[in-house]
């Protein structure tokens, strides 16, 4: 519920910041202008790059290694021959995680642009894409399992530091997210990429000899 409130609210604010940075509307009985700014949708802070101390650089040293992997995947991308008749339920449910993961990212560059944070941004979008490339390659290639299982392990480490962090840091929070949903959020992805984990296992050890 938390996460579906956070993206209703991306979603307009990211509506409003294609709009005129300042629009002036007449008011049609009162005759009383009334202002509409996009600056009461970021943060009062400047653009910066964040300090996060040792916790953030080893979630950030994860991820990065993950996005490496997941981007390193594109290798596998074969669209030569149509797999989707082969698709099992385990593999289904996975690209549809996948699915649900890279929309779940963009929408916190989107949140990352309004806290005005530079390495961040840049961070989440190749984090998007990471996440991306390897829901296209979960559709076009034969067997990505030792990426997909790789990619889920270092993410799911580097959520486990970034949890150790707001635990450990009482006054950390980001705009539109205090620290309480900064923990839900993060436990959900957790245990996100721990069914995707489950569902590789289930590919490996049930759905691959079936398919091969």
């Amino acid at each position: 519920a938390v996460t579906a409130v956070v993206v209703r609210r991306l979603v307009v604010v990211t509506v409003a910041a294609l709009a005129a940075p300042k629009m002036e509307t007449a008011g049609v009985s009162s005759g009383i202008k009334n202002t509409f700014s996009c600056s009461e949708y970021f943060t009062d802070k400047d653009w910066r790059c964040g300090k996060y101390g040792p916790l953030g650089l080893i979630e950030t040293v994860l991820k990065l290694i993950a996005i490496g992997v997941g981007i390193g995947s594109i290798a596998l991308y074969d669209p030569d021959e149509n797999r989707i008749p082969r698709l099992t339920i385990a593999r289904s449910c996975q690209i549809a995680i996948f699915i649900l993961l890279s929309l779940l990212n963009l929408a916190w560059i989107v949140q990352r642009v309004m806290e005005k944070e530079l390495c961040a941004i840049v961070f989440g979008v190749f984090q998007s894409a990471a996440h991306i490339v390897l829901t296209v390659v979960l559709f076009t290639s034969g067997d990505p399992s030792e990426f997909v299982f790789l990619f889920v392990v270092l993410q799911m480490w580097g959520d486990y530091a970034k949890i150790a962090f707001i635990y450990i840091e009482d006054e950390f929070e980001v705009y539109l997210l205090d620290r309480p949903k900064l923990f839900v959020i993060t436990a959900i992805s957790i245990f996100i990429y721990i069914v995707l984990l489950l569902l590789q296992i289930v590919v490996w050890y049930l759905d691959f000899p079936i398919i091969s």
